[in-house]
């Protein structure tokens, strides 16, 4: 806990009913928050790439409607081109049998 004192200013306990039945009340009363903790650079490595992720993960899901939306918005955008370029290809002229005309 005294290290999760070092990310944030408020600390939570979800469990209120354990810190009271195993004795931690008293502890949590007394802490010194302001005492070292030594983290190693591999864990704080560790912690921001997590957090990278769940920041990443809680956007996708937040803004889920509105990607998928471009994603069909471009898929539709891509299937009407290559319709339109099929269907707007001319055909072949056929080699004409005519001698080709003079001009004057």
């Amino acid at each position: 806990m005294v290290v999760a004192s070092h990310f944030s200013h408020v600390v939570g306990v979800y469990n209120l009913e354990g810190v009271v039945r195993l004795g931690f009340l008293y502890r949590l009363e007394t802490m010194d928050w302001h005492q070292s903790a030594t983290i190693s650079a591999q864990s704080i490595t560790r912690a921001q790439r997590l957090q990278w992720v769940a920041r990443i993960l809680l956007w996708l899901v937040e803004f889920w409607p509105l990607i998928a939306l471009v994603i069909l918005l471009a898929f539709t955008w891509v299937v009407t081109r290559l319709w339109m370029r099929r269907h707007n290809r001319k055909p072949p002229s056929e080699p004409s049998l005519d001698p080709p005309a003079a001009h004057p």
